[in-house]
């Protein structure tokens, strides 16, 4: 609810210049949700969703918009439009059970219809890594809580990124041929 009162009183704070600067980029922010999603780091997610984020992002861009700062429009709602869309994915985040392009290349879920029966095939999938391995991929994944990039995890493990990302693949070939 708070979000949609956030939309409602961004739209009433525009002055009339900032709503035609909004709608005369309204194309702008649809092709960014489309790149975005293409992307891959907003799978699950609508495309309208994440298209109405990018609109909110340039009404948001809109209202602190300064032309004597040099910098056009475009530039200036660039980032702003993607934080938006961003924003999106943090309440899903926790509802995700096991989603990456990796585990679609494994084919570890085979179509399963409910979390219980994916947290189950992961973790059997998991019971063939080692120690080290096995922590790597929890760690990647989030399985233990968030997800962790190969930087955090070399660092909490007292390893260099390329060994962390020589543990990763050599786990993710084991998982597979298992």
């Amino acid at each position: 609810m708070k979000k949609q009162n956030n939309k409602r009183k961004v739209s009433k704070q525009l002055t009339a210049a900032q709503q035609q600067l909004v709608v005369d980029n309204m194309a702008f922010a649809d092709k960014q949700a489309r790149k975005y999603r293409a992307s891959g780091e907003m799978r699950g997610i609508a495309l309208a969703d994440l298209t109405q984020e990018a609109r909110l992002g340039l009404c948001l861009a809109a209202a602190d918009f300064n032309p004597e700062r040099g910098v056009t429009f475009i530039t200036f709602a660039f980032n702003i439009c993607r934080k938006q869309m961003q924003l999106l994915i943090r309440p899903q985040h926790n509802e995700q059970c096991f989603v990456d392009k990796d585990v679609e290349r494994l084919n570890v879920i085979d179509d399963a219809e409910d979390c219980g029966e994916r947290a189950f095939q992961v973790e059997e999938r998991l019971q063939v890594l080692g120690k080290k391995e096995r922590e790597v991929v929890c760690l990647v994944y989030g399985l233990e809580g968030d997800p962790k990039g190969f930087g955090e995890i070399a660092k909490e493990l007292g390893l260099t990124n390329r060994r962390v990302h020589q543990i990763y693949e050599k786990a993710m070939g084991k998982m597979e041929n298992f």
